[in-house]
């Protein structure tokens, strides 16, 4: 299938905790199916992608007591024609509005939701389709991968994967300036030992679908982006654009190779190096 010859694109990026997903989403000009998340804004959040408790709290229970009930439910999932809401990990709510570019079909939209709940949505599309267009031949999965082995080949977590993940988890902590405290830790050995397992499963599911681009050894990372922005305020800078452009021009490398037919769409999809700083 000759994706140039088609009007909407889905560009889905997937990877462990602070690989720096959410930093490649604000180098993409196009609109996106941004989840909020359950929780008081911390350090370096965008509000917008924020939703608090509360709120949230009320959503949800307009949501349930609608008398249609849920389009689709699996599990913590659940899609209604104007919010689709979930839980990652077990614990962490998350909510997604059904609206504006996500229901164009036409359009170019970033998606960054969580991998297993992605997977459930690509698989549920003849149900969908009308609330959340989301085709897997239209969708291009970026997987980030901070090892040399691709995930395809992991029967689990490797120990590698594992170290890679609490580390990139523990740095980002670290540079929002955290204070790290036992059950902080805990939560880290968690999202990079039981709950990496479902996590990686969705990731090899969805390279299983063809669309997908894997980068091996990601050398980039949430909490270097953040320190070298904090450096460049410093010197009264506005932010650094560095690191930005070599990503950029890392994921537009990998298109070209592994998946050429989407480069241009992606190229466009880019901020310019002059928004970029």
């Amino acid at each position: 299938m000759n994706i140039e010859n088609q009007l909407g694109l889905r560009l889905a990026i997937c990877g462990p905790s602070g690989i720096g997903k959410s930093i490649i989403m604000n180098l993409l000009a196009i609109p996106g199916a941004d989840p909020r998340r359950v929780r008081i804004p911390r350090m370096n959040d965008d509000p917008k992608i924020c939703m608090q408790p509360k709120k949230f709290e009320t959503l949800k229970r307009g949501l349930e007591s609608r008398a249609e009930g849920p389009v689709y439910k699996s599990g913590d999932l659940a899609v209604y024609s104007d919010w689709a809401v979930f839980r990652i990990r077990g614990k962490d709510w998350q909510a997604l509005p059904l609206d504006g570019a996500l229901k164009d079909t036409q359009s170019r939209i970033r998606v960054e939701i969580f991998a297993p709940t992605l997977l459930k949505l690509l698989r549920q599309q003849n149900k969908l389709r009308d609330i959340l267009p989301l085709q897997a031949a239209e969708t291009l999965i970026i997987l980030l991968n901070p090892t040399q082995t691709s995930y395809r080949l992991m029967n689990g977590p490797t120990r590698e994967l594992r170290e890679a993940t609490f580390r990139l988890i523990y740095e980002r902590m670290l540079a929002t300036n955290t204070r790290i405290v036992p059950e902080q830790i805990q939560d880290i050995q968690r999202r990079s030992g039981q709950y990496l397992a479902e996590e990686l499963g969705a990731w090899k599911k969805l390279a299983a679908l063809g669309n997908c681009v894997e980068y091996l050894g990601w050398r980039h990372s949430e909490a270097e982006c953040i320190l070298d922005n904090l450096t460049a305020e410093s010197f009264g800078i506005r932010r650094s654009g560095i690191r930005s452009l070599r990503i950029k021009r890392d994921i537009l490398h990998g298109v070209a190779e592994k998946a050429p037919q989407y480069w241009s769409r992606i190229r466009d999809a880019f901020k310019t190096k002059e928004e970029i700083f």
